[in-house]
């Protein structure tokens, strides 16, 4: 029973987190940058609260939620689906890789600096790519060449990506930096509790 109710718990508090992060998503979505030469193609800062949902999700097939509210901000002139595929599959690959990083390097000085090339890669090697292919598929930019395409999306996004990078990787240093804070907190509670009761023993003896 208890471990029904534990999962139950655990279902819930990953579909709330990731209706949360999905709503924040649109939310910094809705200031937008054009990205000079892609139709439909604007720069925005909505991968800030998308890479920052890595963080609490437990589970990867949570992440559909964020990345299907996402799509509500979509550009007029741009697909749903592209702005669903390019957020998708890039998050699912970098929460496989968060999830290394947090075991293989836990100290809160490295973490940091191993988390910015991991955003570099969802932007360079998931988001750009996916947002071209997927609008090769629906239409979108079919007549331009990809590499001349992907280096004028690179260059409309650099002010996104940096300041994504910064965020998220800051905020990942605090993140551990708190959860050992409170980790020592809590046993140093415990130590107390457990120091007051050998004396409430001993003074009953």
């Amino acid at each position: 029973m208890r471990l029904n109710t534990g999962i139950f718990d655990s279902f819930l508090k990953d579909l709330s987190l990731s209706a949360l992060f999905g709503v924040l998503s649109f939310i910094f979505g809705l200031f937008t940058f054009n990205i000079a030469g892609v139709q439909g193609g604007t720069s925005d800062l909505r991968e800030i609260p998308l890479l920052i949902s890595l963080f609490y999700i437990s589970h990867p097939v949570f992440l559909l939620i964020p990345a299907l509210i996402t799509t509500l901000g979509t550009h007029p002139d741009a697909s749903a689906i592209t702005t669903f595929m390019m957020h998708f599959i890039p998050m699912v690959v970098v929460w496989y890789a968060y999830q290394f990083i947090r075991k293989k390097f836990p100290k809160s000085r490295t973490i940091g600096l191993y988390w910015a090339p991991v955003v570099i890669f969802y932007f360079f090697c998931g988001v750009f790519p996916i947002l071209i292919v997927s609008n090769y598929l629906v239409g979108i930019n079919a007549s331009d060449a990809f590499l001349p395409l992907y280096i004028r999306v690179i260059e409309s996004t650099r002010f996104a990506v940096v300041t994504t990078t910064l965020i998220t990787s800051l905020y990942l240093i605090q993140l551990v930096i708190n959860q050992k804070l409170q980790y020592h907190l809590d046993h140093l509670e415990q130590i107390v509790e457990d120091r007051t009761a050998e004396l409430e023993a001993t003074i009953e003896q």
